[in-house]
């Protein structure tokens, strides 16, 4: 079974349009009806009475008509149906409401309906034809000064038909034309739906991506200043020197921790920026491992660092994306050891090249003992290798960690060699 057009309502009337819409139907249908009664004057056809009455009856119908089609004009949007039956049933018949017929006709006819229209044309051609054939069996009976007995019953019937079928075909065009912008707008509004989606998931996965940059800088910068403070909050046997540098380090810490998230907090809160505009502070890179390790040594985490000499000095070459991932694992691996086993020994293994690959591994040995009373324990989600593991998943890489043994905890990382 064929599924019917979709409607698209016409625009809501104003005011001035029920007043221009009714003030046409009413002069035009005036001019008809008055028309058609001067024609019947003409002819002495209104007080005909050797035959019969004449047309004064049928010009009393016309009158009492009138109100049922402009009726039928008002409800041609909310009982199209009903409308069209009206003025199809009594079309023949009502010169004064034919303004009001036009109308409604092309009204309804602009819902491409045709179980509508077709009720109506039956209805509007027996209509016309019994008023034709009423109207020229009187004129048959008078004498006509024109020859109206020349036109024949099918010529008459034949001509009100077709303006039927006229009116039928503008409002058909006013319906396809109305479906046509109406599927347009609907495909744009879907389409900047769509957009909008997108955008929104774009946000979304950046601040994702924000989020998990905020773990990253966060968690190594205040691990480091909660294990020099704490290390000053029960070493009295520090000299003031050593307590100065101690110091320094933790004021170090806390303003890169502050810039940091400044600039992370300042994407957040300009929706208008860039999704892919370059952060305000330059990201860092295995170009900066040097740093990474000089900085967790000061906190007196044991690291031994395994790389080739060729492999450090390329990795200037490396793709930013990559080069930075393989940063943070390494920052992530530092800063789990600083606080599930402090004072252990942490191992970082790099190896590979263009072809095979970059490989990291790192481990290091596991805490079985309780913490000391004073000794200083550090918050931990439990997720950062785990959002880790997602960021190399992205790159194109794999990461896995476990314990292998009751001894040691260990991360492997494989990433793809890919240059700028």
């Amino acid at each position: 079974m064929r599924t019917p057009l979709p409607l698209y309502p016409p625009p809501p009337l104003t005011v001035w349009g029920q007043i221009w819409r009714y003030g046409v139907a009413i002069i035009s249908g005036a001019f008809s009806f008055l028309l058609v009664v001067g024609v019947y004057q003409m002819e002495g056809l209104l007080n005909y009475s050797p035959g019969g009455p004449g047309m004064l009856p049928l010009v009393f119908i016309d009158l009492a008509l009138a109100p049922v089609m402009f009726l039928a004009m008002a409800l041609r949007r909310r009982k199209p149906l009903l409308a069209i039956v009206l003025v199809s049933a009594f079309a023949g018949f009502s010169s004064l409401g034919s303004g009001a017929i036009t109308f409604t006709l092309v009204s309804v006819a602009t819902r491409r309906r045709w179980k509508e229209l077709i009720p109506a044309a039956v209805l509007w051609f027996f209509s016309t034809w019994a008023m034709q054939a009423v109207s020229t069996s009187i004129w048959a009976q008078g004498v006509s000064t024109i020859s109206f007995e020349q036109v024949t019953l099918a010529e008459m019937t034949i001509s009100s038909f077709t303006f039927f079928t006229i009116m039928v075909a503008i409002g058909l065009f006013i319906g396809g034309r109305r479906q046509a912008i109406g599927a347009l707008e609907a495909r744009v509004a879907a389409a900047e739906d769509i957009r909008d989606a997108r955008f929104a998931q774009a946000r979304a996965n950046e601040r994702s991506s924000i989020a998990r940059e905020m773990h990253d800088v966060l968690a190594h910068r205040i691990s480091l200043v909660a294990l020099h403070s704490g290390a000053l909050s029960y070493r009295k046997d520090l000299s003031a020197e050593q307590v100065a540098e101690t110091a320094e380090i933790i004021r170090d810490n806390s303003h890169q921790a502050l810039k940091e998230l400044r600039t992370v907090l300042g994407v957040l809160r300009d929706p208008a920026s860039g999704l892919d505009a370059p952060p305000d502070l330059p990201q860092p890179a295995l170009t900066d491992l040097d740093v990474l390790i000089q900085d967790s040594r000061l906190t007196g985490t044991r690291i031994d660092l395994h790389a080739p000499k060729d492999l450090l000095a390329s990795f200037d070459q490396l793709n930013q994306t990559i080069s930075r991932n393989a940063y943070r694992v390494l920052q992530e691996c530092l800063t789990n050891a600083r606080k599930h086993a402090p004072n252990a020994l942490v191992t970082l293994k790099l190896s590979g090249n263009q072809d095979d690959g970059l490989f990291i591994e790192c481990r290091n040995g596991v805490r079985f003992a309780p913490l000391a009373s004073k000794e200083v324990c550090l918050p931990s989600s439990g997720l950062g290798l785990v959002g880790m593991q997602e960021r190399i998943r992205a790159s194109g890489g794999t990461l896995e960690f476990g314990a292998p043994s009751q001894n040691f905890f260990e991360v492997k990382v494989w990433l793809p060699w890919q240059t700028r």
